[in-house]
């Protein structure tokens, strides 16, 4: 449970009620599933119509999903997106790949 990383959709730079999260940490980690990707995908929508969701890989898995945008205020909206692999990545190098897509689709 070292590597539980919170998202949140709410105002940037508030923090997140932990005290409140903390109580369901365990529960959900023993949850998780390899085949969990959808309900996350799920799980995650709010006025969202459709999960977003995508997978590819042959030698190994690029996993990923987004929330689209929730208005907190007038001109301030936030999403998530989330990338899961299994590729051996080198620290430092996932923002090679990342950085041309990220600069194309947001």
């Amino acid at each position: 449970m070292e590597q539980v990383l919170p998202l949140s959709t709410g105002v940037i730079g508030a923090r997140l009620p932990t005290h409140r999260l903390l109580p369901g940490l365990q529960a959900a980690v023993l949850a998780l599933s390899p085949d969990g990707g959808a309900d996350a995908a799920e799980a995650i929508m709010t006025t969202d119509t459709r999960p977003k969701t995508a997978v590819a890989g042959d030698d190994f898995t690029v996993g990923g999903m987004a929330k689209g945008s929730g208005m907190i205020h007038p001109d301030l909206a936030t999403m998530l997106a989330v990338i899961t692999t299994d590729y051996p990545l080198e620290q430092g190098e996932a923002i090679g790949f990342l950085r041309p897509a990220v600069e194309r689709s947001f």
